[in-house]
């Protein structure tokens, strides 16, 4: 198997799992304004920590991970 496509199938892999876990946040938030904020920040943590750590591997890399990806197709493909 290519590296490129073992990469994919990983990130496939991971997706699968985070899938499971934001139906898991669904279930957590319902009814409790508490939980809605206090998933909302492990959510903003999450994102922001992975946003992170592209920027520091681009930086020590040398090769700017984000290059080529458009946040605004991202945006349109999710349809909102």
């Amino acid at each position: 198997m290519s590296d490129v496509k073992n990469f994919e199938n990983r990130l496939k892999e991971v997706m699968d799992e985070i899938h499971v876990i934001i139906d898991e946040v669904v279930e957590i938030r319902k009814g409790s304004p508490q939980k809605k904020e206090q998933t909302a920040k492990i959510l903003e943590n999450f994102l922001g920590d992975l946003y992170q750590y592209l920027k520091i591997r681009s930086k020590e890399s040398g090769d700017n991970l984000m290059q080529g990806i458009s946040l605004m197709k991202i945006k349109l493909m999710s349809g909102m």
